[in-house]
């Protein structure tokens, strides 16, 4: 029990509770990139896609994850990669 065939792998199974594992941390980044971009939004008076896009930037500028650099944000204030 906990695997299951993986029809896109040809079959391979796949850990359910990796799989869990996974979507439990692409929601919990969603759910901090979604505070950035209001952070930036805020401050910034831009769009979410116009927040989004200074997140992406400043991800590139610092060869960073995109999702360290929304929880920095939300956790210092600060955006890196912003100079």
């Amino acid at each position: 029990m906990g695997q299951r065939p993986r029809p896109d792998r040809g079959g391979e199974p796949v850990d359910l509770a990796v799989q869990v594992g996974q979507l439990a941390e692409g929601m919990a980044a969603r759910t901090v990139i979604g505070q950035a971009q209001g952070i930036l939004i805020e401050r910034h008076t831009v769009t979410a896609d116009g927040a989004f896009q200074m997140l992406v930037r400043a991800s590139q500028d610092t060869n960073r994850k995109l999702r360290d650099i929304a929880a920095d944000l939300v956790r210092t204030g600060d955006l890196a990669g912003r100079g």
